[in-house]
Formats: structure tokens, C-alpha cells, sequence
């Protein structure tokens, strides 16, 4: 029995959310796939770091390809059409053009079919035809929150495959509680970051709106008036805070209604936060605090750049592109929140890594991070600019508020782990032999 894996994206030297999935996905079914079965790793260089320390029953296969694109489309094809696998498994949505007999994949989000505007053409193009192909050609479909599994349905009707959600979790070796003052300080230092300050991590583009967070940050530091509404750049669809879509002939619901204990829903209403005890941040003034954004810039981040450039927040808006991953945990212990108010995710792996490092999280109340952070994070209309500058007012000023987050936090984040992500794969791979 032979399973061959999509290695390709696991052993790339910066990874993103797809890359850092594959990768500590690989890592973990090392560990619970059987030494009975054959599991062959497919990659255009040699494998690299931790990735390359293979049990017995592992083997590489180095597939060269001097071209930059195609390798999975062409490359992987011509392997698979000489010495197919018994099962070919794809961590993401791109299949290649030739396919063993079974194949399972990994569709992450379809953003781009809520938002095409947030996409080059080309790119929009590229997602939308490998999705639909690979709903059409493979055995069985992994996708990783009830929010995707729930977009797939309404966006592509009657598909006739299983698709089996599996959450995805946080690396536990990097992101815990037990980070110490020293280390923060210390990653603060090498790159120059003075506390208090909010943490981003993620591609710089409009799909995470990064535009509106920084006209949230610029509200926060009363450098301009802060909106009466939200503003409408962008359409919004008609789901509550947890992807139901109404069909009940009902105005569509962006405010989902109040929750009880921490599920703060920020953009509910206009309404002034109830501030607890103030405490160390609270003492500090409001230009006193910085934004670290850490990532590529990627489409849209021109307009983020220039709100920066026009509130003059060069001194204030601290832009990393690329920061060792062991440098993050640190970083991210140190802030103040992650503010992460993204428009559209399939999961939102920083949400965990946040609450296992003990950050608070302002996030987007709808769909998958909503489903993510559950009760354990502030939750803004990610439309609403006024909303995540009067979350981010909140965490500044209540003692409180921070510490039940911190608490609820860490509750939550127990919920998910890569050994159980590791082992429900392999179950559903296995049924697929």
C-alpha cells in the first residue's frame, strides 16, 4: 500500500498558512501512519530541516522542474502517470493534470468566490478552475473549518464527493504560555518594537483588510474622526457571524445578536465600551502605541501604504515582511491583542497561536474565525472601522477584559492539536484506500 504526498508547499523556506499546514501535517503523520504502509513524499528540491528526517517506511522523490510554474500540473503528472501511488494526496486545491485512481485534496477557502475584486484576474482565474476540478476529479475532499464546508455547498451545487472537515491547531513546540519576559524583550529589541503595541500576522492584501486596520489603528490614535458608519468599499454577503445564510427573506445579518459572557460583539451597535480597572497599558497614552504588521505585502496593500504615508504613521506602523518563525512567538507574546479582523479565512491559525501564547484576539465575527476564536476573543464586524478601534480602545484600557481573554484563551486553544488533525487525516485516508 502506497500513499504519495504533496510535499512541495511543507518544504518551502517561507511558509504562509498553506505551507506551515502541509508541513506540520507531514510532521505529525509520521508519527500515526502505520510502518505497513509505503508513503512517498513528492517534492521539487530536496527535502529540507526536520522535513527531511524520514521513518523507515518513508521515502523522497525529488521531481525537477527548471520552470517556476507547473510543477504540480506537469511535473507531478509525469510521475504520476509512470509510477502512480495507490493514493495521491494534495494539502491544497491544485491537482495535477494526470491523477491516480484516488486522490484526496485540501480546499482551504474559496474566498475568492465571496470577493473575486480582492484577486488579480489571473489568480481569480487559476483558483477558480482548480477548485472546480478538483470538487469534480477527486475521491474525497478535506476541508478544514464547518464554515468552507458550508461555502462549497452553496457555491458549487451537487457535489457528489465525501467532504470531511478536519480543524486545523497551532504548533505547540513554538506557541505556549511559557515564553519568557526576557525572550519577548528581546525580539522586541532586534527589531526595534517598543511595548504597547498590536500584532498582525499574514499577507499584507485586502482580503485580510488591511486597509480598514490601519483606519482603525488611525482612529485609535485620534489622528482622524472616527466614522459614524461602516464604510462599503467592499460588498458584503448576506451570513451571520457563523456562516448561515438566510434564506428566510430576512435583511441580511452583519450584526449577529448579543452572546452572553466574552463573545463581544463589537459591531453590534454604536455603543461606548465598558472600561474595567486601568491598569500598566491603560497609564499609557493612545500615541504611545505602535501596529507591528508582520508579512509579504501582497494585492491591495497600496492602500493601507497610503494611509500610513498620509497620517504619517511611519513612526507607529512597524512593517516586518519577513520574520524568522522563531522570532514570531515572541513577538506575538509581547503584544497587546492580534488584531485580525480579516474579511474572509478558511481557519485562522494565528487566532490559536495567539491565545496559546496568552494575546488576546480582536477578530472577525464572521465566518471561520468567528468559529475559531468561539467565545474566547472580542469579535468586530470586520466592515465596521469604528468597531475594531473601539476593540482595540478596550484591550488599551481594561485590565479586566485582557485577563478573562488570556484565561478564555487558553480554555479555548486546548480544543485543537496536530495530533488529532494528524490522526483524523489518516483516517479518512486510509477509508479511501
Amino acid at each position: 500500500m502506497i500513499i504519495g504526498i504533496d510535499a512541495s508547499r511543507a518544504n518551502k523556506e517561507h511558509k504562509t498558512g498553506t505551507e506551515w499546514y502541509s508541513y506540520l501535517l507531514i510532521q505529525h503523520l509520521k508519527i500515526v501512519i502505520p510502518p505497513n504502509v509505503t508513503v512517498r513524499l513528492y517534492s521539487r528540491e530536496p527535502l529540507q530541516g526536520e522535513l527531511a528526517v524520514l521513518p523507515a517506511n518513508w521515502e523522497e522523490r525529488t521531481l525537477s522542474w527548471p520552470f517556476k510554474y507547473l510543477w504540480t500540473l506537469l511535473r507531478l503528472s509525469w510521475e504520476m502517470f509512470f509510477s502512480p501511488p495507490d493514493l495521491l494526496f494534495i494539502p491544497a486545491h491544485g491537482l495535477p493534470l494526470v491523477l491516480p485512481k484516488r486522490t484526496v485534496a485540501t480546499i482551504h477557502d474559496i474566498g475568492f468566490e465571496r470577493f473575486p475584486e480582492l484577486y488579480r484576474r489571473r489568480a481569480l482565474w487559476y483558483h477558480r478552475f482548480v477548485v472546480r476540478r478538483a470538487l469534480k476529479r477527486s475521491s474525497a475532499i478535506i476541508t478544514i473549518s464547518e464554515w468552507t464546508k458550508k461555502e462549497l455547498a452553496s457555491c458549487f451545487k451537487n457535489i457528489k464527493i465525501p467532504i470531511v472537515v478536519i480543524p486545523l491547531a497551532h504548533d505547540e513546540r513554538r506557541y505556549h504560555s511559557h515564553i519568557s519576559l526576557s525572550d519577548q524583550q528581546e525580539a522586541q529589541k532586534r527589531y526595534n518594537i517598543k511595548p504597547p503595541y498590536f500584532f498582525f500576522i499574514g499577507r499584507l492584501e485586502k482580503k485580510k483588510n488591511i486597509g480598514r486596520l490601519i483606519k482603525a489603528f488611525v482612529f485609535f490614535l485620534d489622528r482622524a474622526s472616527a466614522p459614524s458608519t461602516f464604510d462599503q468599499n467592499y460588498h458584503t454577503i448576506e451570513y451571520d457571524s457563523f456562516g448561515r445564510i438566510d434564506r428566510n427573506g430576512e435583511a441580511p445579518r452583519l450584526y449577529p445578536p448579543e452572546a452572553d459572557g466574552l463573545h463581544r460583539d463589537w459591531g453590534a451597535k454604536p455603543r461606548t465600551a465598558r472600561l474595567g480597572r486601568t491598569g500598566a497599558l491603560g497609564k499609557k497614552s493612545n500615541d504611545e502605541w505602535s501596529f507591528v504588521l508582520v508579512g509579504p505585502r501582497g494585492y491591495g496593500f497600496a492602500e493601507a501604504n497610503t494611509l500610513i504615508k498620509k497620517y504619517k504613521l511611519d513612526d507607529r506602523v512597524k512593517i516586518l515582511n519577513w520574520v524568522p518563525e522563531s522570532d514570531i512567538p515572541a513577538l506575538m507574546a509581547g503584544a497587546a491583542a492580534l488584531v485580525f479582523p480579516s474579511l474572509y479565512e478558511g481557519f485562522g491559525i494565528p487566532i490559536l497561536e495567539a491565545m496559546a501564547t496568552g494575546t488576546p484576539v480582536i477578530t472577525s465575527n464572521q465566518g471561520a474565525t468567528a468559529e475559531v476564536a468561539d467565545n474566547a476573543a472580542l469579535l468586530v464586524n470586520p466592515f465596521d472601522v469604528n468597531a475594531i478601534s473601539q476593540a482595540m480602545q478596550s484591550i488599551a484600557k481594561d485590565d479586566n477584559l485582557r485577563s478573562q481573554l488570556r484565561q478564555s484563551g487558553f480554555a479555548r486553544v486546548n480544543a485543537f492539536s496536530w495530533s488529532k488533525t494528524a490522526q483524523a487525516t489518516w483516517v479518512e485516508l486510509r477509508a479511501e484506500l
